[in-house]
């Protein structure tokens, strides 16, 4: 059809613009995927400061604190403020591969042991480090190793700040405590995966519709166009006959048996205008000599009547009113 740079007969594709995030796999955690877990990380900052602050308060303003021992704790608390701050704040945490985590996670670590040693008041931090865990790590199932060294590590810290002995009780209560976390781990993890399944089938069933819609929308567009072809061809080409398959987005047009399609494809070419002559359909060009196919996928619908006037006025003798033709429909 008319100069749409284009082949005539060619489909028209719709491409997205831009390629679709990939979808996480059960269980994990993406930035900015929009999921609670990810929500709540101003609480995980939050209630981080919030801890370090009261812990180190408390550490300063303690009468039993000595001079050096305050330096020591300022210090030692400004160290892991800004390791946290670092690398943990603004949810950069999340765009770290696991080795990264796992050597905050480690510094840190390096630093609250000293801090806790200096001043009981540090055990606070253990509130924070319990959410960081869960919440840094890729998965809560990935979580229960690091809540089961966190344990092991308080217990550790607990006997060292005390007679150097664990009573029953501790014991019974710290593990307790690690089979109470294993078990939210594995249960929160539960609900994670079906979750993320939930997500994956309904973002499925929202492209799934879209697409629908889209393929609607083009199927009604090109049969607005076909219409609007057969309208015009009468009047335009009396003298022809054409047919169209049901669902197709191109018309077969037989010419007068004197016409040379291939010749009008070169002219048509000239005056803008796109047909495929119809002969490299034949095992004997020659049969197919007065025939080409009119594609319109890729021609807006209102080009159409300019371009099959063009092609018209290459075809139909100066002097004969179109209505006087043979047109037909085959």
């Amino acid at each position: 059809m008319a100069s749409s740079g284009v082949r005539a007969g060619d489909r028209v594709t719709n491409k997205p613009t831009s390629a679709p995030l990939p979808a996480p796999t059960a269980g994990q955690r993406r930035p900015g995927s929009g999921h609670a877990w990810d929500r709540w990380a101003p609480a995980w900052h939050g209630l981080f400061a919030l801890v370090l602050v009261l812990a180190t308060a408390a550490a300063l303003t303690d009468p039993r604190t000595s001079g050096r021992d305050r330096l020591l704790v300022a210090g030692l608390a400004a160290g892991l403020a800004a390791w946290y701050w670092l690398l943990a704040r603004g949810h950069r945490m999340w765009r770290l591969p696991l080795p990264w985590r796992l050597a905050y996670f480690a510094g840190a670590a390096a630093v609250w042991v000293p801090l806790v040693l200096l001043h009981e008041a540090y055990f606070l931090l253990a509130f924070a480090a319990y959410a960081q865990v869960f919440a840094f790590l890729p998965t809560p199932r990935s979580a229960i190793p690091g809540a089961v060294v966190l344990t092991g590590l308080m217990t550790a810290l607990t006997a060292a700040t005390g007679d150097g002995e664990l009573s029953a009780v501790t014991l019974v209560v710290t593990v307790l405590s690690v089979a109470v976390g294993v078990g939210l781990a594995l249960f929160i993890d539960a609900i994670m995966r079906e979750s993320t399944q939930r997500h994956q089938l309904i973002a499925e069933l929202e492209a799934a519709r879209t697409e629908l819609a889209g393929a609607e929308h083009q199927a009604g567009v090109l049969e607005e166009r076909a219409v609007r072809i057969a309208g015009l061809l009468p009047r335009l080409l009396p003298a022809f006959r054409w047919r169209r398959d049901p669902g197709a987005t191109s018309f077969w047009v037989e010419g007068p048996a004197d016409l040379d399609a291939r010749d009008l494809s070169v002219r048509a070419r000239a005056r803008g205008v796109l047909i495929e002559p119809g002969d490299i359909f034949y095992a004997d060009p020659e049969a197919g000599r007065a025939c080409f196919r009119l594609g319109f996928a890729s021609i807006r619908t209102d080009r159409i009547e300019a371009g099959l006037t063009r092609l018209a006025e290459l075809v139909t003798p100066a002097g004969i009113p179109a209505s006087q033709g043979m047109a037909e429909q085959v």
